[in-house]
């Protein structure tokens, strides 16, 4: 995230973090004045539904991610975290929970604006408890670990597909039109594949690579059911990255391998009570505070 609306325990900013902090000030600056709910009858997918059609897949994307009544959603999150090396295998360093607080409002456009609060934490693969520092298997030295939270994002959805307005060198092939993503259909059960590969360059001008893939499975019958406004989807991602900086890797050739899966929750104590207990004792009010569209210009 830039630094002005970053909350990073880290001067070496992630990838995520860059990206998604760029397009919440820049999209902040620039989304048109009447940004509003969703309208008082939620938008639902008409069948027959054309998987191929991209306003089909902006909607069917807003209502997999979040609530198109403009309500908070919550996507809960967890898995591995490796470092891997060409022809050895993987080590395991840590585990993670995290949470993802999102917002949808329609533009007047028809496009949509996504506006997020996003934590990790990394947790001891034994015991489960969030944990401070680790010991690196690659190096036998025992690192600090820096939790991600970022404190507001936003970026905007539109059947030209996701625009990032972010300050930086940066390079994707997934940000071109139109937005169609592969979909697998079996009778009500559908899968969506959403592609978020980007290389960026640091402020410090280290160049930065991470391919993510995100895998979303839901139900036909609530993406188009009008009378639900927030259809339940469970996921998968894995991500390829360069090592953590503050892994001190210097020039050990490797990358970091990240796995995981979760939901969406419509209520934040539908969540591991562990896991709020520890967010709100580290990070007071983090996940609870909403997201103040009216601090921005919109």
């Amino acid at each position: 995230m830039l630094r002005d609306i970053l909350l990073a325990d880290s001067p070496a900013l992630s990838r995520r973090d860059m990206l998604f902090g760029a397009a919440g000030l820049g999209a902040s600056m620039l989304l048109p004045r009447s940004i509003r709910a969703g309208d008082s009858a939620p938008p639902a997918l008409r069948e027959p539904v054309d998987f191929s059609s991209p306003e089909t897949n902006l909607l069917a994307y807003v209502r997999l991610i979040g609530d198109v009544s403009g309500k908070p959603s919550y996507g809960w999150g967890h898995g591995r975290v490796f470092g891997t090396q060409e022809n050895e295998l993987a080590k395991l360093l840590f585990d993670y929970q995290s949470c993802r607080l999102v917002e949808f409002r329609k533009l007047d456009d028809g496009s949509w604006a996504q506006g997020y609060r996003g934590l990790i934490l990394f947790t001891d693969p034994e015991s489960g408890r969030v944990i401070d520092g680790f010991r690196n298997p690659f190096t036998g030295e025992d690192n600090e670990v820096v939790h991600f939270r970022t404190s507001f994002g936003a970026s905007i959805f539109s059947v030209d597909g996701p625009r990032s307005l972010a300050e930086f060198e940066r390079e994707s092939p997934t940000e071109e039109g139109p937005f169609v993503m592969p979909w697998t259909v079996i009778g009500d059960d559908v899968w969506a594949t959403y592609d978020e590969r980007i290389a960026y360059r640091r402020p410090d001008g280290e160049w930065r690579v991470d391919n993510a893939v995100y895998r979303y499975h839901g139900f036909r019958s609530e993406l188009t059911d009008p009378e639900n406004s927030a259809p339940y989807h469970d996921m998968m991602w894995s991500t390829e990255l360069n090592w953590f900086t503050y892994m001190r890797m210097g020039d050990i050739p490797g990358h970091i391998l990240w796995a995981g899966m979760g939901r969406k929750y419509d209520r934040l104590d539908a969540l591991p009570a562990e896991f709020l207990a520890e967010a709100e004792r580290r990070y007071p009010g983090f996940l609870t505070t909403p997201i103040r569209w009216e601090e921005f210009d919109l």
